[in-house]
C-alpha cells in the first residue's frame, strides 16, 4: 500500500493532463490499466517492445489509469509494469482500444540475496576463491580526491612488491618493477593492458632497458587517473598462462570508467597542489667555502698554494673580483615551488539501452626545478549500447596532447667531471662564492648571466655551466599527440 501511494504522488507530479504519451509515427492506440479487482492504476509504465526486445515507445497512465500512444508498428507488443504487480505483455495487432489487467504478485516477507565474487584476469570471469595466481586490485576510490598526475603516482605505496622509481623530472615517466629484473624477454617492465587490450607500444618492445625505459613509460601519463575505475596487478608467473611471455614481468591491468544509466549529469572538479625540494644536505656559503679551499691547498704543501688562483684570493685589483666575493645558494637558485592545477569535467548518463561518458581534463604542473613545466589535455568518450540481451556494442575514443618543458643537458663528461644529469647535480658542485648574474661597475646585478672564464685555475669548475642560465635560456621541449580509437 505504501508503494502504491508513492507512485500515486509521483504520477500526480508527472501527469498534468489526462494522458501522457511519446510522440511518434504509426497507429494511435488507447487503453486502460486496472488491477484484478477493477482498481485503476495510475503511473503504470506501458512500453512498446519490438521483436528484438528493444523499447521503441512508452507511455504513462494518468490518474484514471488511461493512456494513449502512437505505436511504431502494430506487430510490436505492449509491456506493462507496475510495482507490486506481475508484468503483463499484450500483442497489439488490430486492437485500438486495449484493457490491461494486472495480477497482484504474492508479497514477500524476506528476501535473501546470494552472490559469488568473480575476477577477470584478461580471459573469462572465474570465482575469486579459485584464483591460483598472485594478484592485487586497487580501486580508484583509494586515490579519489588526491591530486595524482599519472598512474604511477596513484600506485605508489599501495601495491605490495611493486617498485616505482622516477627521475623527479616533471612530465617524465617511471621505471616499474613487479617481479624484479629477471625476465624471459628483452626488458623487465610489466605488460600494460587497458580495458582488455594490451598496449604493446608501452611494453618496451625492441628498446634497450637501460636506455629510454623512463621515456617509454611516460606514455602512462596519457591516461587521466580520474578516468580509471580500478587497477589490477598480476604479480607471479601465473600471469604467463593468460598473456604468454609478455606477462613474464607481471601485468598491469587498467579498467576505465563507463557511463551509467540515469539523467545526464555534469560534474566539474578542480584540484590544486604544490611541491618543493627537500632541504637536502647542508652546504657552505661563499666565505666558508673559500676558507675551506685555501686550507685544502695549504695542508699538503704548507705554503700559499692558492696565490695563483684568483677565484679564492679576494683580490680587488683582479678584473673578475666582483664575481667571486658572493654567497650564492645555487641549490636555492635552481629550486622553486611547483604548483599544480588540475581541471576535470565529466558528462555522463544514458538509458536502459545506451549509456555514454564524455570526459575532459586539463592539467598544468610546474616542476620543483626552474625551467620545468608540463601541460596535458586529455579527452575520452565511451558509448555502450545494448542491442539486445545478448549483443553489446562498445566504442571508445581517447585523445591526449602533452607539452613538456624539460631542462637541457648534453651529458658531457669532460676531464672526468660530469656536467650533471640535472640542474641540482650542477648546483651541488658549483662554487658558492661565484655570482649568478653579470654585474655593472657598481656591483649591481644585470639581466644577463655570468659564465666562468675558461682561462682559470679551476680545472673541474670550468666545465660546469651556470645552472640558472641553462634552465632559462636552453630549450628542451617535447610535444606529444596520442589518439586511441
Amino acid at each position: 500500500m505504501k508503494n502504491r501511494l508513492i507512485y500515486i504522488v509521483l504520477g500526480l507530479m508527472l501527469c498534468c493532463q489526462s494522458t501522457w504519451a511519446q510522440d511518434g509515427g504509426g497507429e494511435m492506440i488507447r487503453g486502460k490499466v486496472v488491477a484484478a479487482d477493477g482498481e485503476e492504476l495510475m503511473a503504470a509504465s506501458v512500453l512498446e517492445i519490438d521483436a528484438n526486445g528493444r523499447v521503441v515507445g512508452n507511455a504513462l497512465t494518468d490518474i484514471n489509469g488511461d493512456f494513449s500512444m502512437k505505436v511504431k508498428s502494430t506487430k510490436n507488443r505492449l509491456q506493462t509494469k507496475y510495482v507490486g504487480y506481475a508484468t503483463s505483455t499484450e500483442n497489439i495487432g488490430a486492437k485500438r482500444e486495449i484493457r490491461i489487467v494486472l495480477q497482484e504478485e504474492n508479497s514477500l516477507e524476506e528476501v535473501v540475496i546470494k552472490a559469488k565474487k568473480s575476477v577477470n584476469s584478461g580471459g573469462m570471469d572465474i570465482p575469486a576463491n579459485e584464483v591460483s595466481f598472485a594478484m592485487q586490485r586497487i580501486s580508484a576510490s583509494t586515490f579519489e580526491g588526491i591530486d595524482v598526475a599519472s598512474i604511477d603516482d596513484a600506485l605508489q605505496g599501495h601495491i605490495a612488491g611493486l617498485d616505482i622509481v622516477g627521475s623527479g623530472t616533471v612530465g617524465m615517466g617511471t621505471q616499474m618493477r613487479i617481479r624484479g629484473v629477471s625476465t624471459l624477454g628483452s626488458n623487465s617492465n610489466p605488460l600494460i593492458v587497458i580495458n582488455g587490450i594490451p598496449r604493446e607500444d608501452i611494453s618496451m618492445k625492441d628498446v634497450d632497458l637501460q636506455g629510454v625505459s623512463e621515456q617509454q613509460f611516460a606514455d602512462l601519463l596519457l591516461l587521466n587517473p580520474s578516468d580509471i575505475l580500478d587497477i589490477t596487478v598480476l604479480k607471479d608467473a601465473g600471469s604467463t598462462a593468460v598473456w604468454g611471455s609478455r606477462g613474464a614481468n607481471g601485468v598491469l591491468m587498467i579498467t576505465t570508467k563507463k557511463g551509467v544509466a540515469g539523467p545526464t549529469r555534469i560534474n566539474y572538479t578542480y584540484k590544486y597542489s604544490g611541491a618543493w625540494q627537500p632541504e637536502g644536505r647542508p652546504m657552505l656559503n661563499g666565505d666558508d667555502y673559500t676558507m675551506l679551499m685555501k686550507q685544502a691547498y695549504f695542508n699538503p704543501q704548507q705554503n700559499n698554494a692558492t696565490s695563483n688562483i684568483n677565484e679564492y684570493n679576494y683580490d680587488q685589483a683582479w678584473s673578475e673580483y666582483k664575481y667571486f666575493n658572493n654567497n650564492t645558494d645555487w641549490r636555492d637558485a635552481v629550486s622553486q615551488y611547483g604548483a599544480t592545477h588540475d581541471h576535470y569535467l565529466v558528462i555522463s548518463g544514458g538509458g536502459e539501452r545506451a549509456r555514454f561518458r564524455v570526459t575532459g581534463g586539463y592539467m598544468t604542473k610546474e616542476g620543483t626545478v626552474i625551467g620545468q613545466n608540463w601541460d596535458r589535455l586529455t579527452t575520452r568518450t565511451t558509448l555502450d549500447y545494448n542491442v539486445s540481451s545478448r549483443i553489446l556494442f562498445t566504442s571508445e575514443f581517447a585523445f591526449t596532447y602533452s607539452d613538456t618543458d624539460k631542462n637541457w643537458d648534453d651529458g658531457r663528461a669532460d676531464n672526468g667531471y660530469a656536467n650533471g644529469k640535472s640542474l641540482l647535480d650542477i648546483a651541488y658542485k658549483k662554487m658558492p662564492n661565484m655570482a649568478v648574474y653579470n654585474k655593472d661597475q657598481a656591483g649591481n646585478n644585470l639581466s644577463t648571466y655570468y659564465s666562468l672564464i675558461q682561462d682559470n685555475g679551476l680545472s673541474k669548475q670550468r666545465f660546469l655551466r651556470n645552472p640558472v642560465a641553462q634552465a632559462n635560456l636552453a630549450v628542451n621541449r617535447e610535444k606529444k599527440y596520442d589518439i586511441k580509437p
